[in-house]
């Protein structure tokens, strides 16, 4: 390979660097508690974790401790996005019961892009106590807002924890011009010769 080619091909690889992604894994773990105290929101791993009325902290049921959990699903919403507005990758989620009593629950994850769902995926766990239920995301699409939803309880509680995702950084628009600028000149490199 000639000098101009590896070159090119540098000046490319350090150009796509900076597309490279970050898997983060919220766990909960920074929640004060104590167990059964209202949960709000938080703030971990760069991404902010919302919730709707009636979800309390874990500290009982966790994979491992601490977990966030609803006592009366019906309705029950989680909000997940990135806190600098990036895109990210939804890619799984911890579930359990709380309840000492079998039972099921529905669930609905959605992927939300500028306001509007491009993903959806939902199922129903017959939920035993204690016991942990991964999701792994039927998705790799890159979205700046992901949305949970529990609904259909047939027990006392549905505990979440461990919510998997990756941010995917979006170069820049000056990297991008670069870029081009690289390709241009490859080209008319290669058309000089072959003149």
């Amino acid at each position: 390979m000639n000098r101009t080619k590896s070159t090119y091909l540098a000046f490319l690889a350090v150009l796509m660097s900076p597309m490279a992604a970050n898997a983060a894994l919220i766990t909960f773990d920074s929640l004060p508690g104590p167990n059964g105290a209202t949960f709000t929101g938080t703030t971990e791993e760069g991404f902010l974790v919302t919730a709707g009325p009636n979800w309390r902290q874990g500290f009982l049921v966790g994979d491992a401790r601490p977990s966030i959990f609803s006592f009366n699903g019906e309705g029950a919403f989680i909000g997940i996005e990135a806190v600098s507005g990036g895109l990210f990758t939804f890619d799984s989620i911890g579930f359990s019961t709380g309840s000492n009593t079998d039972g099921s629950y529905d669930y609905a994850i959605t992927g939300f892009l500028g306001g509007a769902s491009i993903f959806s995926q939902s199922g129903t766990f017959a939920g035993a106590f204690g016991f942990w239920d991964n999701v792994i995301s039927a998705s790799s699409a890159a979205f700046d807002s992901v949305g949970i939803q529990i609904s259909n309880f047939n027990i006392s509680s549905v505990n979440i924890d461990n919510i998997g995702v990756t941010v995917t950084s979006v170069p820049e628009p000056a990297a991008l011009a670069l870029f081009g600028i690289g390709l241009a000149a490859l080209g008319l490199t290669r058309r000089r010769k072959t003149a």
